[in-house]
């Protein structure tokens, strides 16, 4: 995995927003946790490729409807997380598939500053006119 710090910048500054920040990955490893850790990310679901069913779960779990919700992500596995989210983003990078599923296609590709450009899209959205 590669982490951009303008990604995280962008993370910490959409959870000052007031975003309910996710992540959900079908590794398990000590560097995703340790990474959301480092940005104040509580909600980590690690080892599943179920992904639509873990966002849904999740939204669930927390009383978020699937019309607040949105996904970023850039393979196979992530497509019914996107289909599901009412916003879903995909790098410049992504598998065919996922720029398919999804709203939106970064400029910028995964690693290398997409996520910020996700963060900023949604900041810009959220400012009062």
């Amino acid at each position: 995995k590669v982490f951009n710090t303008l990604d995280g910048h962008g993370l910490k500054k959409l959870a000052a927003s007031g975003v309910t920040l996710a992540i959900i990955t079908g590794r398990n490893t000590p560097m995703v946790a340790k990474r959301a850790a480092d940005l104040g990310i509580a909600h980590v679901i690690q080892g599943r490729e179920d992904k639509g069913v873990a966002l849904a779960d999740l939204a669930q779990q927390l009383g978020i409807a699937a019309s607040e919700t949105g996904y970023a992500g850039d393979d196979e596995p992530d497509v019914s997380a996107l289909d599901w989210a009412q916003l879903s983003f995909a790098p410049a990078n992504a598998h065919d598939c996922a720029k398919a599923a999804a709203d939106h296609i970064t400029e910028r590709r995964g690693g290398e500053g997409a996520v910020r450009e996700i963060c900023d899209a949604i900041l810009t959205q959220r400012s009062p006119a």
